[in-house]
């Protein structure tokens, strides 16, 4: 009887040290992410406006425009063909671009090396990112155009 504690002790020490391992090499890994490119528009990006998404600052892009339609179109047009947020996000207290580091057991945390603010989230910059865009184009379809959050 005593054996066979003995033997599922050591078989769960083993799976806990395998687990604790491949997420410590995972953990690791996660500066070296692969790149991937956005298709740049025609004139660049252009800032239409900063909002607050998880307590940080996130820098709301759109696609640039010409400069026949920057006199014929205003700058707050609610039908941009392209949104991009800014990635990293931007900290709430000093608008310095956050660092994020991913934690051990759970999710990311982001940080400000200018000012020490710190944020917990389950998510990365580039999720967050894309439930921002998502919050917008919501935004862009009831008719209300884009109104700073800040």
């Amino acid at each position: 009887m005593i054996n066979f504690f003995i033997d599922v002790i050591k078989d769960t020490l083993k799976q806990l040290i395998i687990t604790v391992f491949s997420r410590h090499k995972e953990v690791k890994s996660h500066g070296k992410l692969k790149a991937c490119s956005i298709s740049e528009p025609p004139y660049g990006w252009e800032e239409l406006t900063r909002m607050l998404y998880k307590d940080v600052k996130w820098v709301v892009q759109r696609d640039g425009r010409g400069p026949d339609a920057r006199r014929l179109i205003p700058r707050n047009d609610p039908r941009p063909s392209m949104i991009h947020i800014e990635k990293p996000a931007r900290c709430p207290n000093c608008e310095t671009e956050l660092k994020e580091d991913r934690r051990l057991l759970r999710g990311f945390i982001w940080h400000c090396i200018n000012c020490g603010f710190k944020k917990r989230s389950k998510v990365n910059f580039q999720e967050a990112s894309k439930n921002v865009e998502l919050l917008l184009r919501r935004e862009i379809e009831k008719g209300s155009g884009f109104r700073p959050k800040l």
